[in-house]
């Protein structure tokens, strides 16, 4: 049996399109969904309501507050694990599934004798259809966070892309670093070894974590592109924008030191590079300006945080 935990917060418009997906376009896999609710603060749709009552495929679980990824993720694979599948997928709300993306992804690992893969992921395409690819596929480095990720790519823009390289267009699989956090499966046997998933993060930087933990295991982590979905990307972290960047930069700091052992200088200054952008965009923002005193007290115990 396939196990599907669907993190839900606020946005039930896109886990009822989510789960509608799964109905119509799963054929031949037997699966249970485990839709686990990080205490949303609006009220659950009828529709929705009323797909949970009448799909015995689908177990809802309130947690009682908002945990954020990682944990709440862990609640759905922990009841999965106990139920013994087979196979979990760990799946954004935001991801439309397409027809039999998630038979793909099984008959692949059914038809693949390699006990090293121990995750599968399709490949992602955008609203209008183009592929999607998740920062996670890069192997992580504290230099290609600051020149890549942050405000300095478009000052040294042949140093950022010295961080990038092409992947495979066509339908023949293939390794990456790690899962993009949008939707991922993982095999029984390796979710028993990689999870629970760190919970000191409570968004981003999640996928690099894993991956780096898959490493340590020895599991390869494979793109299946003949499985496929539509991941429309931040539709629910996109409504809180100050919020959403407050936990990014906790998470960076946290991840470029307990797991790729930075140095502190470095730290800093991608440390400094995400303040002066918060800073600016407080000026137009008054989301941001309304979080300035909960990023600098969060982002700054973060920083001076001992693991």
């Amino acid at each position: 049996m396939v196990g599907i935990v669907i993190l839900n917060y606020n946005n039930w418009q896109a886990t009822y399109e989510c789960l509608n997906s799964i109905s119509e376009n799963t054929t031949d896999v037997n699966y249970k969904i485990y839709l686990v609710d990080n205490a949303s603060t609006n009220v659950i749709p009828d529709e929705v309501k009323s797909l949970i009552t009448n799909d015995n495929k689908i177990e809802f679980i309130l947690n009682s507050k908002n945990l954020g990824y990682n944990a709440g993720n862990n609640v759905g694979v922990n009841k999965a694990l106990k139920d013994n599948c087979d196979y979990i997928i760990i799946s954004n709300n935001d991801v439309i599934y397409l027809k039999d993306s998630i038979l793909n992804l099984v008959n692949f690992l059914k038809n693949n004798d390699n006990e090293n893969i121990g995750i599968v992921t399709p490949r992602e395409l955008t609203i209008d259809k183009q592929i999607r690819i998740p920062t996670a596929f890069y192997t992580p480095s504290i230099d290609r966070i600051i020149y890549n990720q942050t405000g300095l790519r478009h000052v040294f823009p042949k140093k950022a892309k010295s961080y990038y390289k092409e992947f495979p267009k066509g339908l023949e699989s293939f390794e990456v670093f790690a899962a993009g956090g949008g939707i991922f499966m993982l095999t029984k046997e390796c979710a028993q070894k990689v999870t629970p998933f760190d919970e000191h993060t409570f968004l981003y930087s999640e996928e690099w974590i894993l991956g780096i933990i898959m490493k340590k295991f020895g599991y390869k982590t494979i793109v299946v592109p003949t499985a496929q979905v539509i991941h429309n990307h931040g539709t629910t972290m996109g409504t809180v924008p100050a919020f959403s960047q407050m936990h990014l930069v906790c998470s960076e700091i946290y991840f470029c030191r307990k797991y790729l052992n930075a140095n502190r200088f470095k730290i800093f200054i991608l440390y400094f590079l995400r303040t002066l952008a918060f800073i600016f965009k407080s000026f137009k923002n008054k989301n941001y300006r309304k979080f300035l005193f909960e990023y600098f007290k969060n982002t700054f115990k973060e920083f001076n945080c001992k693991y």
